[in-house]
């Protein structure tokens, strides 16, 4: 979990690849990736980003607030 504090905005992107931990790449646009449309990176490994399926919840684990 990220710390209390005040975060800028330092990128914005209409969705991002997705980089898998066993090194495959999930493309921006595709369904299964989670990061979904939308991606804000606020810095210091914390950002907000969408959903690739809206019916299903990110685990907190990744960070996600959709």
């Amino acid at each position: 979990m990220p710390p209390p504090g005040l975060y800028t905005v330092r990128d914005k992107r209409e969705g991002r690849d997705y980089y898998v931990p066993n090194g495959r790449t999930i493309a921006k646009g595709r369904p299964e990736n989670p990061y979904g449309d939308h991606w804000i990176d606020l810095g210091g490994e914390v950002c907000i980003h969408g959903s690739g399926d809206p019916t299903k919840r990110t685990s907190p684990d990744y960070g996600c607030i959709s």
